[in-house]
């Protein structure tokens, strides 16, 4: 129920935080010669796209309260993640969709719990006086 400002717009890549700790897990409990480096990749989606996404999830009277502007951010919007699933199969890949439903019930049940610490994000400015 409070406004929220996403700082950057264009495509990037977004991606369920349960699937990327399932990956970390998976990538820490595999026995490996050597170190290696992965890419992880979610989807390559619009901000405008997210915004609308998690509008559509929101009730109305949320909904519009989150906003996007500012330059796109400088890393490619689609990273290559072929080799991290060549070398461990099976990995979650959770739709956008599904994310996001995921993230609004998470974030309801901690705000109804008194448990959703909101202290990092900015207050809204007052409202002009007539």
């Amino acid at each position: 129920g409070r406004p929220f400002h996403i700082r950057f717009s264009g495509p990037t890549d977004f991606i369920h935080v349960a699937d990327t700790a399932a990956a970390f897990i998976a990538c820490a409990d595999q026995a490996a010669d050597g170190a290696h480096v992965f890419n992880i990749h979610g989807a390559t989606i619009d901000v405008a796209d997210i915004v609308r996404a998690i509008d559509a999830h929101l009730p109305a009277a949320a909904r519009g309260l989150i906003t996007f502007g500012g330059s796109p951010i400088p890393m490619p919007p689609a990273l290559d993640d072929t080799a991290l699933r060549r070398t461990i199969p099976g990995l979650p890949q959770t739709s956008v969709e599904a994310g996001i439903a995921d993230t609004i019930a998470r974030f309801s049940a901690l705000r109804d719990s008194g448990r959703l610490d909101t202290s990092d994000i900015e207050e809204p400015a007052p409202a002009p006086r007539a």
